[in-house]
């Protein structure tokens, strides 16, 4: 098991930041690929193109919105009711884009290449399941949101940010009717509130220090390649399992929405995905709540059977409602294939330990974390597999 911690140090300290889109995601994603092939597996690289940042839509809403309030008393009544249309626009893209349904902009948006890596252990016996490990190979930027004292409250802000959109869309409509001194004073305030909120967009993207990410998100990678390994010499009886590298989830779970809409086809409607995010600090927990503007909830036998699993193992491993942020699960569940995010806090911590942090190094990182979380998913693997017709 000490192979996990080498992994992670080497994707961490070795290789550096593996931000979206970069060289060292590209480096991070050839060596998982050469890892995979010395365990006799057969890895298959696919590349796809992604917006530069998931902070380029964010930019783009709260410059136009910043525009709208600024201007929206100087316009042509005409113009005005274009805009209000342009203003619902706006919100239908935040809350769309910012729960991982795509709209057109999306499209538009993508300039850069990235990639995900995946590779397959069969069963030994008759195929009666298939069950998808991910984990996000990049690394993200520490942004001034994600700074310890604001970072808790980051769910709230999003919020803020979405009803201010819709506040600007009643401004405006009522301004049409009444014409009044508090409505232009409210335009006032939200030009001045999405000036900021662009700026800290930008900064996140474009200025910010970039976090080595060994917690998020080099230990579930290192957790992964350990996994794939051992299920490539311990093969299941019933269950195939793929090991699933995602690029650019910094991004907007780029990676992760990518490789499900190219092959939604061919994966089994009844597959599971096991999501590992940031699994080297504390004890193993589940998932069974995640989002920001919209809960996401795990399968529900999932979470049964990962209760069982825990009452069963001598470390802790708790079930837990993520208080902040998300994982690739949104992703998986907007495309309606059942799954459960898998990671690690510690107990005196609500928030995802250096989580976009600077400080997210090799020097936090819990060899038995790694372990235990390991374990934790090996067994509910082998328990899926045992009876695989009842889960």
């Amino acid at each position: 098991m000490g192979k996990l911690y080498d992994y992670v140090y080497y994707l961490s300290e070795t290789l550096g930041n593996r931000l979206s889109t970069s060289l060292n995601e590209k480096r991070a994603a050839d060596w998982i690929f050469k890892t995979l092939q010395s365990f006799n597996l057969s890895p298959v690289m696919e590349r796809f193109r992604t917006p530069s940042s998931a902070y380029s839509f964010f930019q783009f809403i709260f410059l136009c919105s910043f525009l709208i309030s600024l201007f929206y008393l100087q316009f042509h009544y005409i113009l005005k009711i274009f805009f209000l249309i342009i203003e619902l626009f706006l919100i239908y893209i935040f809350y769309r884009e910012f729960n991982f349904n795509h709209t057109f902009l999306y499209d538009l948006l993508k300039r850069k290449d990235s990639q995900n890596v995946f590779a397959s252990v069969t069963p030994i016996k008759e195929k009666k399941k298939h069950i998808y490990i991910s984990a996000h190979v990049d690394s993200a930027t520490a942004g001034v949101l994600f700074n310890e004292s604001i970072v808790k409250f980051l769910n709230i802000q999003m919020k803020i940010v979405f009803y201010s959109l819709v506040l600007v869309f009643v401004n405006s409509l009522l301004y049409l009717f009444f014409s009044t001194y508090f409505f232009v004073m409210v335009f006032i305030g939200l030009s001045g509130f999405y000036f900021i909120s662009f700026f800290i967009a930008f900064h996140t993207e474009y200025l910010a220090q970039p976090a080595s990410g060994a917690n998020d998100n080099a230990s579930s990678v290192g957790v992964t390649l350990g996994l794939m390994e051992y299920f490539s010499k311990n093969r299941p009886d019933h269950t195939e399992i793929t090991g699933l590298f995602t690029g650019s989830e910094e991004n907007g779970c780029i990676g992760i929405y990518e490789f499900l809409n190219k092959h939604k086809v061919t994966i089994d409607p009844d597959a599971i995905f096991l999501v590992l995010d940031c699994t080297g600090i504390g004890d193993p927990v589940y998932l069974r709540s995640e989002g920001m503007l919209k809960k996401y909830y795990a399968d529900p036998k999932l979470l049964v059977l990962a209760e069982q699993v825990s009452r069963d193992v001598q470390y802790s491993a708790d079930m837990v409602d993520l208080p902040v942020g998300y994982t690739e699960y949104n992703v998986i569940n907007n495309f309606k294939y059942r799954g459960m995010a898998i990671g690690a806090v510690p107990k005196e911590k609500e928030a995802v330990p250096n989580w976009h942090q600077t400080r997210d190094n090799i020097v936090y990182i819990h060899k038995e974390t790694l372990e235990n979380v390991s374990d934790f998913v090996k067994k509910i693997i082998k328990k899926i597999d045992e009876v695989p017709k009842e889960v």
